[in-house]
């Protein structure tokens, strides 16, 4: 009989079921005990850098907005929400953008979905 490409091979269906258990578990803890320290590690630099970068670019585009409209923080500190909503509100919505993209992009899975 030729070799399924199957992972499991050829078995019935429950002893199928069974072996591909067993190797799973197997391979998850393989993957556990030997990489997962390098794979956290990495996961965590690449969380750390996406919060800085988000931060640091919501920060550089608030102010870049505040000085392309020719205007000044005094001018932005009006009382719509509360004093000093608006240059936090642009903090938020422009840090949020590069959050979602930097999840994207560095596959942080922050945002699963």
């Amino acid at each position: 009989m030729p070799a399924s490409p199957h992972i499991c091979g050829e078995f019935s269906f429950r002893a199928q079921t069974e072996a591909c258990r067993r190797k799973e578990i197997a391979r998850f803890n393989r993957l556990t005990l030997l990489g997962a320290p390098n794979t956290i590690r990495r996961m965590r630099t690449r969380r750390i850098a996406l919060w800085i970068v988000s931060i640091g670019f919501g920060l550089v585009s608030t102010a870049g907005t505040v000085i392309i409209f020719g205007s000044d923080l005094n001018r932005f500190w009006t009382n719509f929400l509360f004093i000093g909503d608006l240059p936090i509100l642009l903090f938020i919505g422009y840090g949020s953008l590069a959050f979602i993209w930097l999840d994207l992009i560095l596959q942080t899975q922050y945002l699963r979905n």
